[in-house]
C-alpha cells in the first residue's frame, strides 16, 4: 500500500450502524382517497430487543387522524408485536402523514406518502425481444424465491378436488424472457447515456389471473444476467378454465435481500400485462424494465453480488435481510438489532455503500458489530455522529467500518470481468489518505481506512513499492482465505486492528514478517521496534 500525499476531503461516510430496536410497518396503508373519505390502517411495532415504546403520533397537515384503542406506554419483549390502529381522513390526500414515536427513550420519524409507488405493483415493460443469452465466465449462485411458491391446493380449494377427478388433464408451460434495470454509464455522466443491466437475484413470479383472484403458479429467481426460465404444470378437469390467464411479477426480493419502501413489508413489484386464455406451451415475455423505481433493483443486484462473493470466499450463506429505500436523502446505515439496511435516495446507485452495508450484516451474523460511538467533533454532522475513511474515530469502530470497507473493495473488484458491467462505485483502497479535518495522516489503529488498505494489501496481487514509504512496502498477496479465516474461525476477542494482527502472526507465523511491513507501509506503528525477521523482496 503506497503511503501517497493525498488529501482526502473530510465528508462523512455517511453509512452507519445504528442502534434501532423496534421496527414499524404500516398495514393496510391508505392508499389513493379521495378528499373526506375515511380509512383505517394498522402500524404494527415488532421489537428486536425488549424495548420501550410511547408517544405514538400520526401527523399530517392534509389529515383528519383518529387513533383508535390508544395502547399509551408499552413494554415489548425479543420478538413481541403490537398493532395500533389508526383511522386517517385525508382533507387534501396531497399532502404526506409523518409517523412520530419513541422508542427507548430516542424519537423516531416516518415520512409516509400513500400516493408514493412501491405500496403497490408498478409496470413491467416490454423493452424488446430476449437478447441471446452470452456465455457465461463461470457458474454462478442463485439465492432461492422468497418466499416460495405456495402448493395449489393451499391457494385454492377446488384444485384438491380436480386432481381426484379422472378427467383432469395437465399440460407443462414454460415462460422465459429478462429482467434489466438503467443505470448512467459513468458516474456524471448524461442522463441519457445509460446502459441496461440484467437484474441479478430477482423473485420472477408467474400468475393466473382469475376475477382479481391471482393464483401463484411457480416462481424462480433470475441469473447474474437477468435471464429467468421456468415451467409450471396447468391442471385442468372438467368444469375448469381450460386456458390460463397469465401473468409474470417481478420483485426486488430473493432469499438475499427484500428491497422495499420503508415501513413498508412487501417488496417493490412489477407486473406485465395479461396473456389471456393462453393456449401455447411456451411464453416468451421479452427484456422487461421497469418506469419507476429502478434503483431497487440495483441495490438488489449490488447486494447478490456480494452474497454470492461471500459464499464463494467462505462458503456462508448469510441470512436474508429487510432493505428499506429510499430512506432520506444523503445517509446509509445497518440496523442493530434488527438486521435490516437503510439506502437512501442520495445512494441509490452506489454499488460500494450496498456492499459496505452488507459488509456490517456479516460482521452482526458471523463475527460482531460492536454499538458504534462516533460522536468526537470529526466528521460529524448537526444532530448525528459520523465517521470519514481516513480520520480516526477509535480502534473498534475503525475495525468495523475498516472491515465493510474491505467487503466493498473486495467484492466489486472483478465485476468488470465477471459481469456485463462494472460497477459504478466501488471502495478502492490502493494509496492512504489524509484526513480532510487536519490535513495529516492519522493514527491508523483508530482510522478505518487504514485497517481497510491492510487488508487490501494482504489480499491484492500487486506489490506497491512507493518511495514515500520511508522504505516500507507491499508485501503480500494472498487472497481472502486467510483474512475470513481470522475474523470467522478465530476467538477475534477485540475486534481491532491491533488483535487482527497478533492473530494473522499467530496463525501464520510463515507471514509475520511480511505482514509487519505491510502494516507499517499502511501506517502502522509501535507493532515491534525490531521486525520478526529481516523483511526480504
Amino acid at each position: 500500500m503506497a503511503l501517497l500525499w493525498i488529501l482526502v476531503l473530510a465528508v462523512p461516510a455517511l453509512a452507519t450502524v445504528r442502534d434501532e430496536p423496534v421496527t414499524l410497518v404500516i398495514i393496510d396503508p391508505p392508499g389513493d382517497l379521495a378528499s373526506g373519505e375515511s380509512h383505517i390502517m394498522t402500524l404494527r411495532f415488532e421489537a428486536f430487543r425488549t424495548a420501550s415504546v410511547e408517544a405514538i403520533k400520526v401527523l399530517g397537515q392534509g389529515w383528519s387522524v383518529a387513533t383508535l384503542g390508544d395502547p399509551g406506554a408499552m413494554i415489548l419483549n425479543t420478538g413481541e408485536t403490537q398493532e395500533v390502529r389508526i383511522e386517517v381522513t385525508p382533507i387534501d390526500p396531497e399532502e404526506p402523514l409523518e409517523i412520530q414515536y419513541m422508542a427507548d427513550g430516542k424519537d423516531h420519524r416516518a415520512s409516509f406518502d400513500p400516493r408514493a409507488t412501491g405500496w403497490k405493483p408498478g409496470v413491467a415493460e416490454l423493452r424488446g425481444d430476449t437478447p441471446p443469452r452470452l456465455p457465461s465466465s463461470r457458474d454462478f449462485a442463485r439465492a432461492e424465491p422468497y418466499p416460495p411458491t405456495p402448493p395449489l391446493a393451499e391457494q385454492d380449494p377446488q384444485f384438491a378436488v380436480g386432481k381426484m377427478d379422472p378427467g383432469m388433464t395437465t399440460t407443462s408451460i414454460r415462460v422465459t424472457g429478462r429482467v434489466i434495470h438503467s443505470r448512467r454509464r459513468v458516474i456524471g455522466g448524461a442522463q441519457d447515456d445509460r446502459i441496461d443491466i440484467g437484474a441479478d437475484g430477482a423473485t420472477v413470479r408467474i400468475f393466473d389471473w382469475n376475477n382479481y383472484l391471482e393464483l401463484e403458479l411457480n416462481s424462480v429467481v433470475t441469473d447474474e444476467a437477468g435471464y429467468f426460465d421456468v415451467t409450471f404444470d396447468w391442471y385442468t378437469w372438467p368444469g375448469s378454465d381450460t386456458y390460463p390467464d397469465l401473468f409474470v411479477r417481478i420483485e426486488a426480493s430473493s432469499g438475499v435481500a427484500i428491497v422495499h419502501r420503508p415501513n413498508n413489508a412487501n417488496p417493490f413489484r412489477w407486473d406485465t400485462d395479461i396473456h389471456h386464455n393462453f393456449n401455447g406451451t411456451l411464453l416468451e415475455i421479452g427484456e422487461r424494465g421497469v418506469f419507476f423505481d429502478e434503483p431497487a433493483l440495483q441495490i438488489l443486484t449490488s447486494l447478490t453480488r456480494t452474497w454470492r462473493w461471500f459464499l464463494d470466499e467462505s462458503g456462508r450463506d448469510a441470512p436474508m435481510l429487510g432493505v428499506s429505500w429510499p430512506d432520506g436523502d444523503t445517509s446509509a446505515w445497518y440496523s442493530t438489532p434488527s438486521g435490516t439496511m437503510h439506502i437512501s435516495s442520495g445512494r441509490s446507485w452506489r454499488e460500494d455503500t450496498h456492499s459496505h452495508e452488507y459488509g456490517h450484516h456479516i460482521s452482526y451474523h458471523f463475527i460482531e458489530l460492536p454499538t458504534p460511538d462516533y460522536c468526537n467533533d470529526i466528521c460529524d454532522d448537526p444532530g448525528r455522529c459520523s465517521h470519514c475513511q481516513w480520520c480516526e474515530e477509535n480502534p473498534r469502530d475503525a475495525w468495523s467500518e475498516g472491515f465493510a470497507n474491505w467487503i466493498a473493495d473486495a467484492t466489486t473488484l472483478h465485476w468488470d470481468t465477471e459481469y456485463e458491467a462494472p460497477p459504478q462505485y466501488h471502495r478502492y483502497s490502493d494509496t492512504v489518505g489524509k484526513c480532510g479535518e487536519d490535513g495529516l495522516y492519522n493514527d491508523a489503529w483508530s482510522t478505518e481506512g487504514a485497517f481497510q488498505a491492510l487488508l487490501h494489501d494482504i489480499q491484492d496481487y500487486s506489490m506497491d513499492d512507493d518511495p514515500v514509504a520511508e522504505g516500507f512496502h507491499d508485501r503480500l498477496y494472498l487472497g481472502t482465505e486467510e483474512i475470513l479465516f481470522i475474523h470467522l474461525e478465530t476467538d477475534y476477542w477485540s475486534k481491532s486492528a491491533e488483535n487482527f494482527i497478533e492473530k494473522f502472526m499467530f496463525f501464520y507465523p510463515e507471514y509475520s514478517a511480511r505482514l509487519w511491513e505491510v502494516a507499517r507501509n499502511c501506517g502502522f506503528t509501535g507493532i515491534d521496534t525490531v521486525p520478526p525477521i529481516t523483511p526480504t523482496p
